[in-house]
């Protein structure tokens, strides 16, 4: 061992004997200090601007923005290796000076670690200069995660140890310094590229993903370190090293080339068989080193997981390749991209499976297909399709046959998946948002799906009820309830729902929530029997009317002691119309649900309206006899006014109620009903002007977890950072701008030019 540190000693001397190394390290210095400064200045403006910023560290140093620090280096790394290790065998092959080398009592091991451990030494001098600025950030703000950043550096780390060593091994192969420079940017580049060759040949796909370095130090700069990513760089590390080892053993004894084939190839198959064996998901380790664990799972979507540990799980995913979502993750050359999405669930589910099924059928929304290819028929416009993708038809079903299958009509044969889990199934759907792909919610929301029934919710219908089955009609309520391409819809929060009848029998057995919207005729005795002894069985209800059906919900409403004022409702001096009546969300909101964040909304948002389209106020009747204890949810702001009687004149009157959450214990449990006086608030109309859609929103999905007592949607409780704020003054920071980005590199490079020149003398 002793001997192979002396061979490193030796090679930093020659290494900082040369300009080279000293200049990679003053640029290298400055572009850590560029990236860090630009979005210093972003983040100190935000706090100047706003107060205390979240996640500080991770607006500085993180990947997705072109200036954050890390984003700089990943990007440039492959510059600094290669001009690095050009030299290290090459330089000593051209000289002459390695075969003195060789004639030394050392082994070829020994030099090669020890030139290796040269590059270990002088990466730490880089990550150093990283945890420079990770010191300079805990100085200038409170609540700084450091540990994130120091994730971050680790993956540079060993991106830059791995690239150093495909450098050596590049720099055995040639006597020419230049060549050994532009081999090595080739090498770096095969590797960083070949993930994306050949996915969509099966037999190669797996093994050309994993044989790829990109993206693995991304993710360790997003504070997750996985086992197998850090077996990977260890074992490229240890390829690398191998090959360098059997090229100076070989030159050296004129071995066979037969022999020399054979090792390089029973190394390269036994490190990429036990890489390929730790990627496994059954087999892999993780740390997330976030502050508040945002690279893991939640708690609630955890406990999910554990529950679908044993039991086979896929995710059968139905490509339509006439849908505009086909060529984004579901083609084959995807395929191994779109399983790395899932990796906060095959975490927790190593078992999780993703099969892909191929097919073509009419879908509305992508009328693009079909305008541009007039005259053709479906099918032939499929194989027109399938070909530009590079599928086989001959593995594309037909619509026949997939219908035979699966009924995705309701998805308008959209690209969806299917989750299939212990006989039971949900849907997973793609939107049509800037996203696109489900987030944990919506995922987690799928599971649970197939773990326990689903809330069923029943649509009373009969007298011209608003229901959510209507897309095209602007008072309906699809898009917010039923919409299957809008994440926000209930539909992908697990909620199932159906159309009921008062008038049939048992036709509310089965009912978890009934909700009554803007009848416009009246109920028949038998039908308020209905309601009356659903709500006897202690089940949840949700009442919405307007001036059109407060006679017809009269008989209702009497049931539970609230009444609708007949009293009309405008907003005087408003950009909008003035019917648009503005709501303040009531603190009794709050008790919705226990998620911190909808608490924190609530509070930074309540001054932000909800908005209602012809409100009616509501009061309460006589409440001593009634066992429902009863809260306002919505009050009208201030600018409200009531029309008096003869239509001329009005008053403002602000502090209305126009919602009322009600509850009373029944059956061991709290029932739970709201009724609000706006038929519109969830129309599909009022909820695509997007007035203030935010509020609609808040409102909606936490009356809905209300119902279901917070079991869908499934409610991710993800930590809350803690905030940052600038602990020295703005002078300060000019004054570490200044020190950082000119005195460190001045110093480097003064130090450099009196060790250069001090070695001239010599």
């Amino acid at each position: 061992m002793k001997i192979i540190f002396s061979i490193a000693i030796q090679e930093l001397k020659k290494l900082f004997y040369s300009p080279i190394a000293w200049l990679v390290l003053i640029v290298f210095s400055l572009q850590v200090s560029y990236g860090f400064f630009d979005r210093l200045d972003h983040v100190v403006g935000m706090i100047e601007r706003g107060g205390p910023v979240l996640r500080v560290a991770s607006r500085i140093f993180h990947i997705n923005y072109p200036t954050r620090v890390f984003e700089i280096l990943i990007s440039n790394i492959y510059i600094y290796v290669p001009l690095i290790t050009m030299g290290l065998f090459s330089k000593e092959v051209s000289s002459g000076s390695f075969k003195l080398l060789l004639s030394s009592p050392l082994s070829y091991w020994q030099i090669v670690l020890g030139k290796y451990l040269a590059m270990i030494f002088y990466n730490s001098i880089l990550s150093i200069v990283l945890l420079l600025f990770v010191l300079v950030s805990t100085v200038i703000f409170s609540n700084f995660d450091s540990v994130f950043v120091i994730s971050g550096i680790i993956g540079f780390f060993l991106l830059l140890c791995t690239y150093s060593a495909i450098g050596i091994f590049i720099s055995s192969l040639t006597s020419y310094q230049v060549v050994a420079a532009i081999a090595t940017f080739a090498v770096i580049a095969l590797i960083n590229l070949i993930g994306g060759l050949g996915q969509d040949i099966p037999v190669l796909n797996d093994l050309l993903y994993w044989l790829s370095i990109a993206g693995r130090a991304e993710k360790m700069v997003t504070g997750l370190i996985s086992s197998a990513d850090v077996v990977y760089f260890l074992l490229v590390i240890a390829i690398f090293l191998c090959f360098t080892e059997f090229k100076l053993s070989s030159g050296n004894k004129n071995e066979p080339r037969s022999r020399v084939i054979f090792k390089y190839g029973l190394v390269l198959i036994l490190f990429v068989f036990i890489g390929y064996i730790t990627s496994n998901p059954r087999f892999k380790l993780y740390k997330d080193m976030t502050a508040s664990q945002y690279m893991t799972l939640t708690k609630e979507s955890q406990l999910i997981a554990e529950e679908m540990q044993f039991d086979p799980i896929i995710f059968k995913t139905y490509v339509n390749i006439l849908s505009d979502f086909a060529d984004r993750s579901g083609l084959p050359k995807y395929k191994n991209v779109d399983f790395r999405r899932f990796e906060k669930y095959t975490r927790f589910i190593p078992q999780l499976k993703i099969e892909h099924v191929y097919f073509y059928d009419t879908v509305t929304s992508n009328p693009y297909i079909y305008s541009q290819n007039t005259g053709l028929t479906q099918e032939e416009i499929a194989k027109k399709v399938a070909k530009s993708f590079g599928l086989d038809f001959n593995d594309v079903l037909t619509p026949e046959e997939i219908r035979g299958i699966v009924d995705l009509s309701g998805e308008d044969n959209q690209y969806v998946r299917v989750i299939e889990f212990r006989n039971r199934k949900a849907f997973l759907r793609m939107y049509r948002d800037i996203a696109h792909y489900p987030k944990e919610e919506e995922i987690s929301s799928a599971l649970k799906k197939v773990l326990y029934k689903p809330p069923l919710v029943g649509f009373v219908s009969g007298h011209g009820e608003r229901s959510c089955s209507l897309k095209s009609d602007d008072n309906y309520y699809y898009t917010m309830f039923a919409g299957f391409d809008d994440r926000f819809s209930l539909k992908n929060d697990g909620f199932d729902f159906v159309e009921v009848s008062l008038k049939e029998n048992n036709s509310l057995n089965d009912i978890d929530i009934l909700v009554i919207a803007d009848p416009k005729t009246p109920f028949e005795i038998g039908e308020i029997n209905s309601v009356n002894n659903f709500l006897d069985t202690g089940k949840n209800c949700l009442i919405l009317g307007d001036s059109e059906s407060s006679e017809n919900l009269k008989p209702i409403l009497d049931l539970i002691n609230i009444s609708f004022k007949e009293d009309k409702l405008i907003t005087r001096g408003s950009e909008y119309s003035e019917d648009l009546i503005f709501a303040e969300i009531e603190d009794e909101v709050t008790n919705f649900s226990r998620n911190p964040q909808f608490l924190r909304n609530v509070k930074t948002t309540k001054s932000i309206p909800v908005v209602l389209k012809g409100a009616m106020a509501m009061e309460l009747k006589d409440t001593s006899n009634t066992e429902f204890k009863i809260f306002p949810l919505l009050k009208t702001k201030s600018g409200t006014h009531v029309i008096q009687d003869n239509g001329d004149t009005s008053i403002e009157k602000g502090g209305m109620a126009v919602a009322f959450g009600l509850t009373r214990s029944m059956k061991g449990k709290q029932q739970r009903l709201a009724v609000v006086g706006d038929a519109d608030l969830y129309s599909n109309a009022l909820y695509e002007k997007r007035i203030q859609k935010s509020n609609e929103l808040l409102f909606v999905r936490p009356l809905f977890s209300w119902f279901t007592y917070d079991e869908f949607p499934v409610i991710n409780r993800v930590p809350y950072p803690p905030t940052s704020d600038i602990l020295i003054k703005r002078s300060g920071i000019k004054w570490l701008r200044a020190g950082i980005m000119f005195m460190v590199p001045l110093l480097i490079f003064l130090g450099s030019a009196w060790l250069l020149i001090s070695r001239r003398r010599k």
